[in-house]
């Protein structure tokens, strides 16, 4: 990852074009967590994997029978 701010810049830029049932969007709050925590930002990391555990977490057991 060369350029984390341009990054962060799509990823905020997709996140915000997804719905909340979009498939992708635990995996977006995952890889926002992990480019937080390379540039050393760890607790916005936190921030992200928490959504990204919840969002998981909510959405598993919808689809759960």
């Amino acid at each position: 990852m060369g350029k984390p701010d341009l990054a962060e810049k799509y990823f905020i830029r997709l996140l915000e074009q997804l719905s909340l049932q979009d498939p992708l969007l635990g995996d977006l709050y995952h890889d926002l967590g992990r480019l937080a925590s390379h540039v050393g930002n760890l607790d916005k990391s936190m921030e992200w994997h928490k959504k990204a555990s919840a969002w998981k977490k909510q959405n598993q057991s919808s689809t759960t029978v």
